[in-house]
């Protein structure tokens, strides 16, 4: 468990976080951050991914966030979630203006250990996936801070590691992780409500492929990029998972096989410091030429011109 108060000057201490939570036995990041009117216009952040969950509420200002190299604008009530995959950077604030938010990451260990339906998460994460960022209005603003703040207390007052210390810990965050789940649903809207007890067991059916589907993706998109190997995996037909994943996440399976993929791209060619060819490589295409179409195809740009955007 870690709290602080942190200004801009030590901006560069939430990035090695990252590397400390990964290497430590920490299971929850809470931190205040801070930054005003003397932060430079041209400062861009390297991307960095939690290996957790992660929450931004932004509580003053306007700040400029990276996810997953698309930009957004985080005013004040806005919120962000992130999981394990998603690469995240701050590229600026509103200049003349003062920000800060909090900052919330739980370890996938940490998220283990508390009593939250695993199913209920998943769910969630389903659906916030087109909508990472979004803005809360008064009152949810107003509750989802108060659990931050009460969180943030735990951690400050209680600097020694307890029993006690632990288990408040955990019940904040489980109770924060099932109001999230539910301001979100009343935000950003709920799916429709099945009420026949058959459709409900197959619908049940079709979201465990789904979820199947998506952790087979995230385990082997750096190498397998056909619908068919996926299906085999799950022992039905390409046929029939593009069907259920249209139908639930109404997406194809290959465009969020192709999402994944063009995320990584994106993130090696803008952060990894490899060339082009040794991105191809690494997601397993047979070389350059057919990377870039692949690329170009789905992005609009080369990998060059995106590099140089």
């Amino acid at each position: 468990m870690v709290d602080n108060n942190i200004t801009f000057d030590q901006l560069a201490e939430i990035q090695n976080f990252a590397n400390y939570f990964s290497q430590s036995k920490e299971e929850y990041i809470i931190c205040r951050v801070t930054f005003d009117e003397n932060f430079p216009k041209d400062f861009t952040s390297r991307a960095i991914s939690f290996p957790g969950i992660t929450l931004v509420l932004v509580t003053k200002g306007k700040l400029y966030f990276q996810i997953n190299t698309e930009d957004f604008v985080l005013e004040k009530n806005t919120v962000f979630v992130t999981g394990p995959n998603d690469q995240q950077a701050m590229t600026g604030i509103e200049p003349g203006m003062d920000a800060e938010c909090y900052l919330l990451s739980i370890s996938q260990n940490f998220i283990k250990g508390i009593n939250i339906d695993l199913n209920v998460l998943q769910n969630a994460h389903l659906r916030r996936i087109s909508a990472p960022v979004f803005s809360l209005h008064d009152d949810y603003y107003k509750l989802i801070k108060n659990y931050l703040d009460v969180l943030y207390l735990n951690a400050s007052i209680n600097k020694l590691p307890s029993l006690y210390t632990k288990n408040i810990s955990r019940s904040l965050i489980a109770a924060l992780m099932y109001q999230l789940m539910m301001v979100f649903d009343a935000t950003v809207g709920r799916d429709n409500i099945v009420e026949d007890e058959e459709t409900r067991k197959v619908g049940l059916r079709r979201f465990n492929y789904v979820k199947q589907f998506m952790e087979l993706v995230h385990k082997y998109y750096t190498s397998e990029r056909s619908v068919g190997f996926y299906a085999d995996k799950l022992c039905i037909s390409p046929k029939y998972l593009s069907f259920i994943i249209k139908e639930v996440t109404n997406r194809t399976a290959a465009e969020w096989i192709d999402e994944y993929v063009i995320l990584e791209a994106k993130n090696m060619l803008r952060f990894s410091g490899m060339n082009i060819q040794q991105v191809a490589y690494a997601l397993n295409f047979n070389n350059q030429s057919s990377f870039g179409k692949y690329f170009k195809h789905l992005t609009g740009m080369s990998p060059t011109q995106f590099q140089k955007s």
